[in-house]
């Protein structure tokens, strides 16, 4: 690993140079990490020669960079389905100038026509719509005073404690806690232990949870545009990974909160998604989204 380790030096040396930052990942960190991934090569190489795929399909690339690279080498064609936000902020997904990248996937099946204009894709991958099916339509409910909280497990606790801040502010509003699925439900119920207008809920359907709100709030979330997409009112937090939601709060999708006690006023005024189907479409089959018999 000697010889790897001095070019991986001098890749960290190159970034912190260009762009002044420090990754804070060694030389035999990052070595180590290229030696698994030629190990993986190797591996997948041989598994995927003695099969008779005609394609591979994988969710979420960072996972399978192996497997992808070795398809290609073999020329076996590979998709990757959509399974969350995509944004130019991506470093698995955006690639300035489109350069070829060994282990990007053929083709990217997206949930809509949005996110591969967010994006600039390897070279090698083109962009399809599969879609995605469609909840069922929220009951309009007059006048409810209903509100979900979608959160994200990267900034859960910061999200939590602004939540908390707009309950505190709006007693007569009740608002559903639903936590990620990587989240510890226990961190939320110390946070909100002295809030009554605050439940805490990630064991129902997301979908049945669409159905008794009105508002939705969060930061960043695959599940936010599934609620813009059946009518619901859309609040961002400005908290880290807002970045991610620049083109829906530019079209005015959604309205953000600078500040925790802003959502109390927006609650009532916050807009509705003009035309969802920019982020998602009716899913349609594999077959016809690939245009292959």
């Amino acid at each position: 690993l000697s010889e790897a380790r001095r070019e991986v030096a001098d890749v960290l040396a190159s970034v912190r140079r260009r762009f002044q930052l420090n990754y804070g990942l060694s030389p035999v960190a990052l070595a180590h990490r290229c030696a698994v991934f030629e190990y993986g090569l190797a591996a997948s190489r041989e598994a995927l020669a003695q099969t008779v795929a005609r394609r591979i399909f994988i969710v979420g690339r960072s996972s399978a960079p192996e497997l992808l690279a070795a398809a290609a080498e073999l020329g076996i064609p590979s998709i990757e389905l959509q399974h969350g936000v995509i944004a130019k902020f991506n470093a698995h997904y955006h690639y300035p100038g489109r350069q070829r990248i060994p282990y990007a996937p053929d083709c990217l099946l997206t949930f809509g026509p949005m996110w591969q204009q967010e994006v600039e894709l390897p070279a090698q991958t083109r962009a399809a719509i599969i879609g995605l099916p469609k909840f069922p339509q929220p009951e309009a409910i007059a006048g409810a005073k209903s509100a979900l909280v979608l959160s994200q497990w990267a900034i859960g606790p910061q999200l939590a404690n602004a939540v908390r801040v707009l309950a505190k502010i709006s007693p007569d509003w009740g608002i559903v806690y639903r936590p990620h699925p990587l989240e510890d439900v226990m961190v939320y119920r110390k946070i909100f232990s002295d809030c009554r207008n605050v439940c805490i809920s990630n064991n129902e359907p997301l979908a049945t949870q669409f159905l008794k709100t009105s508002v939705q709030l969060g930061v960043y979330s695959t599940a936010l545009y599934e609620g813009m997409r059946i009518g619901l009112h859309t609040i961002l937090f400005d908290l880290p990974g807002i970045e991610h939601m620049d083109t829906c709060l530019q079209r005015g999708d959604a309205v953000l909160a600078i500040q925790p006690k802003d959502a109390a006023r927006l609650l009532a005024t916050a807009p509705r998604a003009k035309d969802a189907s920019f982020y998602m479409t009716p899913a349609v089959s594999i077959a016809a989204a690939l245009n292959i018999a």
